[in-house]
């Protein structure tokens, strides 16, 4: 505010300068794509720690080393990290599993037929379901009656088994022959599915309860439960209504990390479900109590169960239309900056192909990013690194590095044997870690690099 003049003198006002400073851009931003086991899947969600990744994609997961690249960058002074995470479905399209689901039943079919006939065994049943596997020409179809026999002749290998524990082991397998990339549950009428691709949507629950004022209308509330987390979602006031305010297939899409409607909305209300028994907690410990007000319990068998999917493929991360689609590696164009690129190894040879490498550094380059390399899991010792690096890297950029050899650590999965793992992770948490102490212009090498959580690396190296 002015200065008030009230005797002679010098005085010194002070106003806000038209000059702003230049804000630093961050450096060490690190982008991981890959398979988790739950999560939203092509969108960039940017996380803070490795708690938020335990949160939102399921922590480490056996079946994929992006976890354990993700927990490494952390461990070794990572601060913020872009993940996409990336789902290769079983079935390409529902017409796909629609024909898996039939021949699946019909392997099981024909394990019920050999059951009832006179003098009928294990191994008769187990060999007519083989037979109808057999028997199949579509690539699809015969994978699935492969899935039922495979069950059934595993069955009948065991022990005093009979035709009938064959024929049980049959109808059991059905299910899992054609499962959907995710769960759907049906909640008194109300058809749900969840959010995401994945198993962890078979754990889901779903309640209906009327508990509204009685001059609200024509609503009810829904609750979702995740067993494998705990987390309970609560929708009141919702409605099967067109129009209304709380309709309910809305409020779930913009409301809910668990489920959303699958369908068409229920032409009546759902009704609510029982109360629990006396006693008994209101999710219930016994899944199979229709009064423990948790009738969408997911039982085994059930065709609404969901898979994991496959392992990815080339074409999941740049396939044809991904960018245009924003998918894959371009969903990475939904992310403002990032400026290291982590794809840990996911094909079942535990590497990443040398053509996405060279893809996912050109698109590194348009977006003035670093490639980080993983080497492959055959390079036994520096004379591989030496002789083989072209076979590995087919195109030479200076928006990537590769860095040899993997690290031995740990496996938490796997109580505690070592194994070797992929650098990238703990590499891009060392640059991130030296930009915050140092600065970009110091290289992250020297004595103040040091690996933390990395007892040994998987081939002795010297200085030199």
């Amino acid at each position: 505010m002015p200065v008030a003049l009230t005797y002679p003198g010098v005085y010194v006002e002070e106003i806000p300068s038209g000059v702003r400073t230049i804000t630093g851009v961050a450096t060490s931003i690190t982008a991981f794509i890959g398979r988790a086991r739950r999560g939203p899947t092509n969108t960039p969600v940017t996380i803070n720690s490795y708690a938020d990744f335990e949160r939102i994609f399921g922590g480490l997961w056996a079946q994929s080393s992006l976890g354990f690249a993700v927990r490494d960058f952390y461990l070794n002074g990572g601060s913020q990290a872009i993940i996409v995470r990336l789902f290769h479905p079983i079935f390409a399209s529902d017409a796909d599993r629609a024909a898996a689901l039939d021949s699946a039943q019909d392997a099981a079919a024909a394990a019920t037929t050999a059951a009832g006939a006179p003098g009928a065994t294990a191994q008769t049943v187990a060999a007519a379901v083989r037979a109808v596997e057999a028997g199949e020409g579509n690539a699809i179809r015969k994978a699935a009656a492969d899935a039922v026999a495979d069950a059934a002749e595993a069955a009948a290998a065991i022990a005093g088994a009979d035709a009938a524990a064959v024929n049980t082991a049959a109808q059991n397998a059905v299910g899992a022959a054609a499962r959907p990339a995710k769960t759907t549950i049906t909640a008194n009428g109300l058809n749900l599915a969840a959010a995401w691709e994945g198993t962890w949507g078979n754990g889901l629950r779903a309640r209906i309860d009327h508990d509204v004022a009685a001059s609200a209308g024509d609503v009810f509330n829904l609750s979702v439960r995740d067993d494998a987390t705990g987390v309970i979602e609560v929708f009141r006031n919702v409605s099967i209504t067109p129009g209304h305010i709380r309709q309910v297939d809305r409020v779930l899409q913009n409301e809910s990390n668990l489920v959303r409607v699958s369908g068409a909305l229920p032409a009546a209300t759902p009704a609510a479900h029982a109360d629990p028994t006396p006693d008994v907690p209101l999710w219930g410990d016994n899944p199979d109590d229709p009064n423990a007000a948790n009738a969408t319990n997911v039982k085994a068998g059930r065709n609404d169960l969901a898979s994991d999917g496959n392992a990815l493929v080339d074409n999941d991360f740049n396939g044809p239309g991904l960018e245009d689609a924003k998918q894959g590696m371009f969903a990475l164009r939904k992310a403002d900056l990032f400026n290291l690129l982590c794809i840990p190894p996911y094909n079942p040879e535990g590497n990443t192909s040398p053509a996405l490498i060279s893809a996912a550094t050109a698109y590194c380059q348009k977006r003035r990013a670093m490639m980080i390399v993983d080497p492959p899991a055959e390079w036994n010792d520096k004379d591989d690194a030496k002789d083989h690096l072209d076979d590995h890297i087919t195109t030479r950029s200076s928006y990537a590095a590769l860095f040899f050899p993997r690290l031995r650590q740990p496996n938490p999965l796997r109580d505690g044997q070592f194994e070797d793992f992929a650098p990238c992770g703990a590499v891009a948490g060392v640059m991130a870690r030296t930009d915050a102490e140092r600065g970009v212009w110091k290289a992250p090498a020297g004595l103040a690099a040091n690996l933390v959580g990395v007892p040994q690396l998987s081939v002795p190296l010297t200085d030199n």
